[in-house]
């Protein structure tokens, strides 16, 4: 089920309408977002001065990223597929907001693949224009491989399918042969969706999972009775799992573009906005909200006075005092040499 609501096309991109009666809807900001693409003209400057490039909001930081942590959850299909991935679902995440000019899907994209290879976070108000245009070549890519009408492509699991039957499948919903989607997809601010994920999955060998909003109780139940819901993220689809495990996934949500600023329940049925989603594990060093919060926590830690703990700080500072005292104690001998020299 996760795959066909994924690669049927009801994943999508950001507030918009529609440029022909039929056809991929686009973003009505398309026009802003080619003068932004213009990577030639559009300088660190104009990209600060039209900064965030998205609605803001208090729930959003000025880096771009949600304010709270979310949990995530399995979709209810994983239990009859049974998918032997090692992409886990223990941690929390964090979710970042990327510009909603039609190219979100892409963006989302191009940001987490930043994070992945280089381990640090995009500076989203600096780099701005590098975005725009690992965006635009991701959505190249991902055309240019669903135009190989002879790959085949990996799904999920142990399912494959050929390019041309995905785009044909894709196409027919908007009344577009193969040829008008792949050449529609090419255009700035078309909305991209299943195809186009499942394309980059193979392209870039990675897992690309994709998540929806949905209500939920604290105790991660399904929605109803009177406790108060919030919002978790339920696992859609895990394209290019388990093949490409062994490379770092990277995690998407389709959302409501009005996410976080509404209240659980009242979201869309169908997302029609990505936002990049990072899982926070202990090794992560570039969350500075979460590393001050675990200083503060250890601080009362040490403050609450515990036996073990004083005894444990204690220990520790004995040794790094003796470890002091070890190298005053080789430079005192050093000079001895020098001077018997």
């Amino acid at each position: 089920p996760a795959t066909c609501s994924a690669s049927s096309g009801s994943i999508s991109a950001p507030t918009t309408t529609r440029s022909e009666p039929e056809g991929i809807p686009r973003s009505a900001n398309y026009h802003n977002s080619q003068q932004h693409s213009a990577s030639s003209e559009y300088t660190s400057e104009r990209s600060s001065s039209s900064y965030p490039p998205w609605n803001p909001s208090r729930e959003i930081c000025g880096r771009g990223f949600l304010k709270s942590l979310y949990t995530r959850i399995p979709g209810v299909w994983e239990q009859d597929v049974r998918l032997r991935t090692s992409v886990t679902l223990t941690d929390p995440c964090q979710i970042r907001q990327v510009p909603g000019d039609g190219n979100c899907l892409f963006h989302s994209i191009s940001v987490g693949l930043g994070h992945a290879v280089n381990g640090t976070h995009i500076d989203m108000k600096r780099d701005l224009p590098f975005v725009y245009k690992q965006s635009r070549l991701l959505r190249q890519q991902a055309v240019e491989c669903l135009q190989d009408s002879k790959r085949r492509l990996c799904l999920q699991g142990n399912e494959w399918v050929k390019s041309r039957e995905l785009v044909q499948a894709a196409a027919q919903q908007y009344g577009l042969t193969a040829e008008q989607y792949c050449q529609d997809m090419q255009q700035e601010s078309v909305w991209g969706g299943g195809p186009e994920i499942v394309a980059l999955s193979n392209v870039l060998k990675r897992p690309i999972h994709v998540y929806e909003l949905t209500a939920s109780k604290p105790d991660g139940q399904s929605s109803g009775g009177g406790q108060q819901q919030q919002f978790v993220l339920r696992r859609m689809a895990c394209f290019g799992s388990p093949r490409y495990d062994k490379f770092q996934a990277l995690h998407i949500l389709s959302a409501d573009s009005r996410f976080p600023d509404i209240t659980p329940g009242s979201q869309l049925s169908e997302g029609n906005h990505f936002l990049a989603v990072f899982p926070v594990t202990n090794r992560d060093g570039d969350d500075d909200d979460l590393k001050q919060r675990r200083r503060r926590k250890r601080k009362k830690r040490l403050r609450g006075g515990s036996f073990f703990t004083l005894r444990k700080q204690q220990r520790s500072e004995s040794l790094d005092t003796s470890e002091e005292d070890d190298d005053c104690d080789d430079d005192k001998m050093e000079q001895q040499r020098e001077e018997v020299n």
